[in-house]
C-alpha cells in the first residue's frame, strides 16, 4: 500500500486535508477516568452444574461420567474437558480414576500443594 498524506498522519491526531481541502481538528483525548475503584468480590454462585459435580467427585463413591452426564446434561467430551480444565489445571486438585467392570469411577484425591491459587 502507498503512503499517502492521508493514510500517513491517520490515528496520529494531527489535522489532515479533508477532499475538498478543508481542515478537520484533532481528535479530542478521551476524558479522564473517575478514581479508580474497586469491585467488591463477587460472591460464588450456589446450586451451579459445577458446584454439583464437584460435590460428586469429592463423595467417597466418586463418579461415574455418565452419572454425571445425567445430572447436568453435559455430553462425555464435556465432562471429561471440565475435569482437565477447571478441576485440574485451574483448581490445581487431583482427580482419580478407578476402572470397575465397564464404567470408570473419578474421585478428587488429596489436593496439591497450593491449591485454588489462582496463577497469573
Amino acid at each position: 500500500m502507498k503512503t499517502t498524506k492521508k493514510t500517513a498522519a491517520k490515528g496520529t491526531g494531527k489535522t489532515r486535508k479533508g477532499k475538498a481541502g478543508t481542515t478537520r481538528a484533532p481528535r479530542k483525548a478521551p476524558a479522564p477516568k473517575a478514581a479508580l475503584t474497586r469491585k467488591p468480590a463477587r460472591q460464588a454462585r450456589t446450586g451451579t452444574k459445577q458446584e454439583t459435580v464437584m460435590e460428586m467427585l469429592k463423595a467417597k463413591a466418586g463418579a461415574t461420567i455418565p452419572a454425571i452426564m445425567k445430572v447436568t446434561g453435559w455430553q462425555a467430551h464435556s465432562v471429561r474437558g471440565f475435569f482437565s480444565g477447571h478441576v485440574k489445571k485451574k483448581l490445581q486438585l487431583t482427580v482419580a480414576r478407578e476402572k470397575t467392570d465397564g464404567d470408570s469411577i473419578y474421585r478428587i484425591v488429596d489436593a496439591k500443594p497450593g491449591a485454588g491459587r489462582k496463577r497469573r
